[in-house]
């Protein structure tokens, strides 16, 4: 199961990228609020800058961390999940629960999730939320769920009414949590060829109050083209998707442009559309790799301004680019039954191998996945071993096998990135 999850996580800048909204591909009228009149119960004491508290261009990330510890979910079953705790300080993983006798399998237990599908986890000072957006096999609706960050006090802070799902990415201001919602709409039959029927809305909660207010509407047609990726000052940034020769569809490219959540209009950031090859989102910028593959290119979104550096070596246009901190790069690539895992220095564009972890049983290697960042140090996972899992049906069957787990250890910063394996284990009482 841990192979499947993994693959799940590859796959989530995809899956985001499916699920975005497009501006560019509406075919009905936008509709907006007054900027001048803003809704009393969105009002702010001040401008303060918008943060993104979910990962950029994704609507699937469920990790989240704080100075004390970080917070994943796994899936334990068809409709087990369950929250997962490592703290920094005795370096230990654990399930979100104190009682060392719990099975974490109903709702006694508070890491214990009743759903098969948590899309985002988030952290807002000293509260944890979770987006659970039930599929079609469940008459559930998709809500965002708060609690306390040991897992307790869980209160449903939204919940969508039939027709509408929570989708999509979250920030704050500090006082306005904006989110983005997905309304089904009723489409005449002459225009159901053309039009999805599907709008796409952005949203504002008072963190106080919990009152929420729809604040845009970007019309229908809009799920596939436009990613959130970010946002710079009190403006959400977005990577439009667009054909620039008509002759040619299959040839896309992308242009930014960023929207005021105070004024809700629009600027460009670019003015032409760029052709890309790898690409991700990080904080604050997007950065790809041209067509010809030795060209790194940066585009930082509050200066508009793209930075080109050449590269030592040609990255693959089919590469996957992962984890940007610290001024560096993870990249990874297939090619002929060899898997390639390389570092890249974002300043001077020098490439050098990543750091690995290598499976007994297998015999694969993979890149050593750094999944938080806490002081000087890296929390990453490390060479996979199998163990027993298990795995829950919702007929109440119980699934045994043994599967591959992925250890956590604390690494140097220093240490990560000249490739010295010198690992502070973490002790796993979860093992999945």
């Amino acid at each position: 199961m841990r192979s499947k999850q993994r693959m799940y996580k590859l796959c989530t800048v995809l899956v985001g990228m499916l699920l975005a909204c497009s501006l560019a591909g509406c075919r009905s009228e936008s509709t907006k609020t007054d900027a001048t009149q803003l809704p009393q119960n969105l009002v702010k004491s001040g401008e303060p800058a918008l943060q993104m508290l979910t990962e950029p261009g994704t609507n699937l990330f469920c990790r989240a961390q704080t100075e004390a510890g970080f917070y994943e979910v796994i899936g334990r079953g068809e409709k087990v999940q369950n929250i997962v705790y490592t703290d920094y300080a005795t370096k230990s993983r654990v399930y979100l629960c104190n009682d060392p006798g719990c099975n974490h399998i109903d709702d006694s237990c508070p890491s214990f999730l009743d759903t098969r599908s948590i899309e985002q986890l988030f952290i807002i000072e000293n509260s944890l939320y979770i987006q659970n957006s039930p599929t079609n096999l469940d008459n559930e609706p998709s809500q965002l769920i708060r609690m306390d960050l040991d897992g307790t006090n869980r209160k449903s802070v939204l919940t969508m009414e039939t027709g509408q799902r929570l989708f999509g990415g979250y920030a704050t201001d500090g006082e306005i949590l904006y989110y983005t919602t997905m309304v089904y709409v009723e489409v005449p039959e002459a225009e159901q060829e053309t039009n999805d029927g599907i709008e796409f809305h952005l949203n504002g909660m008072n963190l106080r109050t919990g009152e929420s207010t729809e604040l845009y509407n970007f019309g229908t047609n809009c799920i596939g083209d436009k990613i959130w990726v970010g946002c710079v000052g009190r403006e959400m940034i977005f990577s439009d998707t667009v054909i620039p020769d008509p002759e040619q569809p299959k040839k896309v490219a992308h242009t930014y442009r960023a929207f005021s959540i105070d004024t809700q209009q629009w600027r460009d950031l670019i003015q032409e559309p760029i052709f890309e090859g790898a690409g991700i989102y990080a904080d604050g910028m997007h950065i790809w790799v041209g067509t010809d593959g030795m060209t790194l290119n940066t585009l930082t979104y509050d200066t508009s301004e793209v930075r080109q550096t050449t590269l030592d070596r040609k990255i693959p246009l089919y590469a996957t680019m992962d984890c940007v901190t610290d001024g560096k790069m993870l990249v990874f690539w297939a090619e002929k039954d060899q898997d390639t895992y390389v570092t890249v220095d974002l300043e001077t564009g020098a490439i050098t191998d990543g750091m690995f972890w290598v499976s007994k049983a297998s015999g694969k290697n993979g890149v050593m996945k750094i999944l938080a960042s806490f002081g000087d140090e890296y929390l990453v996972d490390t060479d996979p071993v199998d163990v027993p899992q298990v795995f829950y049906h919702v007929d109440g069957s119980v699934e045994r096998y043994t599967g591959e787990f992925w250890p956590q250890a604390l690494i140097s910063k220093e240490d990560y990135w000249a490739g010295k394996r010198n690992l502070t284990m973490i002790d796993d009482h979860v093992k999945a």
